[in-house]
This record gives C-alpha cells, sequence and structure tokens, in this order.
C-alpha cells in the first residue's frame, strides 16, 4: 500500500536555495533530481503544452501560414529559456532536496535510500514514474487553480499513473519495491512524503512562475525574428 508515495517521491522540482547540506545528502539529491533527465523532462512538457496552446490561437495559425518557419522558431526559443532555467535553477533545487532528507533521514538511512536509488530496480521506478506524468493535466489544473495558476500537491499526485508506473515494472521488480518499503529506512522515508509533496510543489510553482514570462518575451521575440525579413521582402 506504501508503494505508491515512495514512487511518487522521483518527481521532485523545489528550487529554493539553502545552506549546503551534507555530502551524502547532496548525492541523495542528484541522483534523486539527475540533472540530465530533470532538464529533459521540463523541456518535453514545454513543447508539448506550447504546441497545443499555439494550435488554438487562430492569429498563429494565419502567421505560420505566411512564415513556414515560425512554429520551429518559436518552439526553440522557449524551450532553450526553459533548459536554462532549470539547469540554473538545480544547485538551489539539490539543496532544498538535501535539506529535507537530511533532517528526516540520518546518514545510514540516506545511504540506502542511495543504494536503492542506484539499483536497477531503483532507476526502472525512477523513470517509469517520471514517464506517467500527464502534463496536459498539470497544465489544465494550474489554469483552473485562480490562486497564480498554482498547482496544489494533489493536483500533482493526481497528474501521475502511479498504478501504470509500477505495471512498467518486472514482477521481480515490484517485489523489490515492495521489499524496500517494508524495511525500517523505507517506512521513515515514506514519512517524508507529505512535507516533500508539500516543499516540491511550493517550489515547482516558483520556478514556473518565474520561468513562465521569460519564456513568452523569448517566444514573442522570435515571431518578430521570424516576420521581420518577410516585412523587408
Amino acid at each position: 500500500m506504501m508503494r505508491a508515495p515512495l514512487a511518487a517521491l522521483v518527481l521532485a522540482l523545489p528550487a529554493a536555495a539553502l545552506a549546503q547540506a551534507p555530502s551524502t545528502a547532496q548525492e541523495f539529491a542528484r541522483l534523486y533530481v539527475p540533472a540530465d533527465a530533470t532538464v529533459a523532462d521540463a523541456e518535453a512538457a514545454f513543447r508539448k503544452e506550447a504546441t497545443r496552446a499555439l494550435a488554438g490561437e487562430p492569429q498563429f495559425t494565419a502567421m505560420e501560414a505566411r512564415y513556414p518557419q515560425l512554429r520551429e522558431a518559436v518552439l526553440n526559443a522557449g524551450a532553450r529559456v526553459v533548459r536554462q532555467q532549470y539547469a540554473s535553477g538545480l544547485p538551489t533545487i539539490h539543496n532544498r532536496v538535501a535539506a529535507l532528507v537530511s533532517k528526516g533521514l540520518a546518514t545510514a538511512e540516506q545511504q540506502e535510500v542511495i543504494a536503492f536509488l542506484r539499483s536497477g530496480t531503483g532507476q526502472a521506478m525512477q523513470q517509469a514514474v517520471r514517464h506517467s506524468v500527464d502534463t496536459g493535466k498539470l497544465a489544465d489544473a494550474a489554469r483552473a487553480n485562480p490562486k497564480a495558476q498554482a498547482l496544489t500537491p494533489a493536483a500533482v499526485m493526481g497528474s501521475m499513473d502511479v498504478v501504470g508506473a509500477m505495471g512498467a515494472l518486472t514482477p521481480e521488480q515490484v517485489q523489490e519495491v515492495a521489499t524496500f518499503s517494508t524495511t525500517p529506512t523505507g517506512r521513515k522515508f515514506q514519512q517524508l512524503v507529505p512535507q516533500l509533496m508539500a516543499a516540491i510543489t511550493e517550489e515547482t510553482n516558483r520556478l514556473v512562475q518565474d520561468t513562465a514570462p521569460k519564456v513568452q518575451q523569448a517566444m514573442l521575440m522570435a515571431m518578430r525574428s521570424q516576420a521581420a525579413p518577410a516585412r523587408k521582402e
């Protein structure tokens, strides 16, 4: 019964700066929030939702008919900003995760979790849960929330198909997840779920709200750049 909350934690995306945590906790944080996957997931989510948004804009569709390279240029411009923003936020992301885990788990317990996450099963679980996120649901939930289009922990959990993610694992891997979840360290780790999810959601909102206007500006500049040569001709 406790496997779903454990698996859900691999989606951590907090971004508040805290003092440097102990090295073991930092090792955990870098494994728990892998840089390449975090940036790639953010860019993929942006491209998917931006494409959906642009498709619903008649004015953009009309411009695209005149400037065939417009969509690619606009998406690439926005994606560059997303990559830069998330990459620059990773050190503080890692600090926040490390600080929370340092407070909740002893060093030896952190090492146990690290060993699990480094295992083939731990890696497979992280990948499966990341791929289970429905970014469309997340975007819709943000738009539906009148409070600055902010997500809630419930909305984040609701965007995940954790059952489907666990179904992507082999029976042996599912058993390994279950076994770890029932260890003293596994149970203690899961007790951090409410705190971690609250922090993750809060800091993700902060990161997205900081990134959004910069992305919009970059996309607007790309539109103007594409249209300018045609106007001169």
